[in-house]
Order: structure tokens, then sequence, then C-alpha cells
């Protein structure tokens, strides 16, 4: 009875850390997600400065001359410093959807984890229920056969499936008393 209880606690609290895990991998994934969207946006607005610095160049070749040159340099400066760090939001926005996918997949495993614990927790659960009923059979059982009265007691084995795939048998003893010639079962 103390190890079923064992269990159990050791399941529990198990059971409350790995749900911990998950709304802490669920709020990472979040926060992942939110800088997604901050450096998409970042993206979209380096790309308009990268149109208006095309206009720039654009608009510099009409003028011609001395100020052209000048102004191309300028411009061709702003337009490398630009693609600098349109490339490093790239890469960045790379790293940051390579971290989803993997947060994502580890949220999963845990949801696994945590739906298996559940099961064996249920399971354990069925056997503690059935274990007390047993031993509250076999205390109505004592007490009847103490009384004295017709026929003996004897001890008669019965099988039942365990488990949720019901591929397991399991053996357990109940009394039985024969009375005036009949068997029945002792049951509370």
């Amino acid at each position: 009875m103390d190890e079923a209880s064992e269990k159990i606690e050791n399941l529990k609290s198990l059971n409350s850390v790995l749900i911990k895990e998950a709304v802490e991998r669920r709020q990472k994934v979040d926060s992942l997600q939110k800088s997604i969207g901050s450096l998409e946006s970042a993206l979209t607005r380096s790309k308009s400065e990268h149109r208006v610095t095309g206009r720039v160049d654009s608009a510099a070749g009409l003028y011609g001359g001395v100020g052209t040159r000048e102004g191309s340099i300028h411009v061709s400066r702003e337009r490398d410093d630009l693609r600098v760090e349109l490339d490093v939001q790239i890469e960045e926005t790379n790293g940051l959807r390579l971290k989803l996918v993997e947060a994502e997949r580890r949220e999963r495993k845990t949801e696994k984890k945590v739906q298996k614990m559940k099961v064996e927790y249920n399971g354990v659960m069925e056997e503690r229920e059935r274990r007390i009923e047993l031993m509250a059979r076999d205390k109505v059982g004592e007490g009847w056969a103490g009384r004295g009265g017709h026929g003996g007691d004897t001890r008669v084995p019965f099988w039942t499936r365990q488990g949720h795939g019901g591929d397991t048998r399991v053996l357990f003893w109940t009394r039985w008393r024969t009375r005036l010639g009949h068997a029945c079962p002792v049951l509370g």
C-alpha cells in the first residue's frame, strides 16, 4: 500500500514538474513569436528604406556633375550599411525560427510525456482502487466467516484484466463460503 502511495506521490510531483515545464516552454514560444513579428516589421521597414535609397540614387543621377559623384558615394555607403543591417536581421529571424521549431518540438515531446504519465497515474489509481476493494471484501468475508455457520470458507482464484490494452491478466483470490450446499461469494 505504501509503495502505491509512494508511486502516486512521485507521479504527482513529476506531473506538476512536467506541466510547469510545458507552461514555461509555451511562454518562450510566445515570446519568440513576438520577436519574429517585430523582426519582420523591421525587415519591412528596412526594405522600404532600401527603396528610398534607390530613389535617392536615381535622383542623384539626374543632377549630374560633381554633386552626383559625391551623392552617389554617400548613397552607396548608405545602401551598403542597409544591406549589412538587413543581412543581420535576416540571420536573426532565421535563428529565431529555428529556436521556435525546436521549442515546439520539445513542447510536443513534453506533452507526450505528460499524457504517458497520466495513463500510468490512472493505472496506478485503478490498481489501488482494486486493492482497496479486495481488502474490503476480504475484511467483510472474514467477518462473515468468523460468525460461525454452515459450511467452510474456501479461497478461490479469479482472473481480471488490467491495463488499458486489456492484455495483462492478474490473478486475485477471493473467499467463497459454502452454505447449505451452495457456493456463494463473500462480498461487502
